[in-house]
Order: C-alpha cells, then structure tokens, then sequence
C-alpha cells in the first residue's frame, strides 16, 4: 500500500490507534515522516519540488535538508519482535 491509498488521518482518529499511542507502541517519528511524504505528494500537484519542500520546512519547523532526507533516503523499517510464549 503507498502513502496515497493510506488515509493518515483517519488511521489517527481510530479508538485502537489512540490506544496503541497512549501505551507508547506507535513510533511518532515514523508517523510524522509518513505525514510529511504524503502532503508532499499532494503539494507537489500544485507546487515545485523546492516550494513543496520549503512548505513543508515551515509547518514541521524542520530545516530543509531534513525534510529532503525525509523524503528522498531509502527507508529501512526495524523489526518488530513479539516475544512467543512457549
């Protein structure tokens, strides 16, 4: 599934979602990243690549090379270990 068949703000706005965040099982760094790619890709419909970046920049009070990093580094997702029980 891509960022553009995810509905972010409907996954927030879900009962188990907020369950999940409030024992500290969601990766808020993750999730702002996910955010970040998918306003891109609806900002750049209307903008440059650099007005999008820049927009972005300003509304996450990141600087532009993280927002560039953000979008553009090959992302390696870490394992999630669920311990069995036996």
């Amino acid at each position: 599934m891509n960022n553009s068949e995810l509905n972010i703000e409907q996954l927030i706005s879900d009962p188990s979602f907020k369950e999940f965040q409030s024992h500290g099982l969601i990766d808020e760094k993750a999730l702002r990243n996910l955010k970040i790619r998918s306003e891109y890709m609806l900002l750049k419909k209307s903008k440059t690549q650099l007005g999008a970046i820049f927009e972005l920049s300003e509304k996450y009070k990141l600087s532009f090379d993280s927002i560039h990093h953000i979008l553009y580094r090959k992302s390696f997702h870490k394992p999630v270990i669920i311990p069995q029980s036996n």
